[in-house]
């Protein structure tokens, strides 16, 4: 009669995944915090890049080619350092099997390559039309710091 017991658990045990698995990640899914160092990066590369658009607005008002280029090579610097920090945490995320902050990192990253591809295009460039086009993508560059910052 001691089977009779072990049977209860196993089938007790038996329904009760089902249940858990059927939650899944949309129940009060919470992905985990980022480390803190993720948190420092993210909200240096925003203190940065405000910094780069202060620069930036001073040199609108009488552009010099050496300065933009100057301004141009240090935000695709920033943008290349971005990039890669954010190729890394996807790694991390996907290793953590958290698919949900992966493919969240990945749309980021597709972003952040598509704006650095438009300023590589004007890279040098000192006419109006393209200062100020540069000037819009470095602020949506800092719009995505920001957003990276309030959700980590």
């Amino acid at each position: 009669m001691k089977l009779v017991p072990s049977l209860v658990v196993l089938l007790a045990s038996l329904l009760a995944v089902p249940s858990a698995m059927a939650r899944g990640p949309r129940d009060g899914y919470r992905p985990p915090p980022p480390p803190r160092s993720e948190l420092r990066d993210d909200y240096r590369d925003l203190k940065k890049l405000e910094g780069l658009l202060r620069d930036y607005d001073r040199e609108m008002s009488r552009p010099r080619r050496d300065r933009i280029q100057r301004l141009d090579d240090q935000v695709l610097h920033l943008v290349r350092r971005e990039l890669k920090e954010t190729k890394q945490e996807i790694r991390q995320d996907l290793r953590n099997g958290d698919r949900r902050e992966a493919r969240a990192g990945q749309r980021v990253e597709r972003h952040v390559r598509d704006v650095a591809e438009d300023y590589r295009r004007l890279k040098g460039r000192v006419d109006r039309r393209s200062l100020s086009q540069k000037r819009d993508m470095i602020s949506e560059l800092m719009r995505i710091a920001r957003h990276e910052v309030r959700r980590g």
